[in-house]
């Protein structure tokens, strides 16, 4: 085992048994945030989002039922947004844009609206609903800072944010699944044109600028540069 899947198991440990916070109240602040401010101050991201998936013939599975990532205004820690899927809970399920056993993975395209200004994607969520949920979030001590800016009328296109999973043991020397990390990289003009697709038509019609998310320059073991 690497040095790297060491601190990640780690970190996993660390993760276990923590609080979940409504996913439905994030979608609804999120909501909030938008419609509080003028149309000509809103900005747009647009990308993919990711999960690995255990392949099972033509099918792949999530061995999580809910799957997230996490960003936040670096001026304003009010103004927040997620990245996710979910299946198997009383929310409904995601409708995935794309399921690809081959290569053990499957997602959804998004354009989702914001507050211009500068951002971080900073944290995680892998979660199961048995038992009246149990999962992992990271801590604060924990997190990374993947920035980027979001400029008021226009789109900007951050490529693929994937999330993985690793094979790890309980205390008991039971095998289990735990977070991997988030893979980072630029995707393809198809991805770009699938994403856009779902943005309303007048914002399809915005500037793009494409700068895809970077691995933090310091190196972080949560996330991954993949070209």
């Amino acid at each position: 085992m690497s040095r790297q899947q060491t601190a990640r198991l780690a970190i996993a440990a660390a993760m276990l048994g923590t609080t979940l916070a409504g996913c439905v109240t994030v979608e609804q602040e999120m909501q909030a945030q938008v419609a509080a401010i003028p149309e000509a101050q809103r900005a747009y991201i647009a990308g993919s989002f990711r999960i690995a998936c255990l392949a099972r013939k033509e099918k792949c599975h999530a061995p999580f039922n809910s799957l997230s990532v996490f960003y936040r205004n670096k001026a304003n820690a009010q103004q927040f947004g997620r990245l996710g899927v979910s299946e198997g809970g009383f929310g409904g399920n995601t409708v995935y844009d794309f399921v690809d056993p081959a290569n053990a993975e499957k997602g959804i395209y998004f354009c989702q609206s914001l507050p211009a200004g500068d951002y971080s994607l900073h944290s995680y969520r892998y979660w199961n609903y048995d038992g009246g949920g149990n999962g992992y979030n990271l801590r604060e001590e924990h997190q990374f800072d993947v920035p980027f800016r979001a400029n008021a009328g226009e789109v900007l296109s951050v490529g693929d944010i994937k999330l993985t999973y690793e094979e790890g043991k309980s205390l008991l020397g039971l095998k289990m699944i735990v977070p991997g990390v988030v893979e980072l990289s630029p995707g393809d003009a198809a991805d770009t044109q699938a994403a856009l697709a779902k943005c309303a038509e007048a914002v399809r019609g915005l500037p793009l600028r494409t700068a895809p998310l970077q691995a933090p320059a310091g190196g972080h073991p949560l996330v991954v540069a993949k070209p």
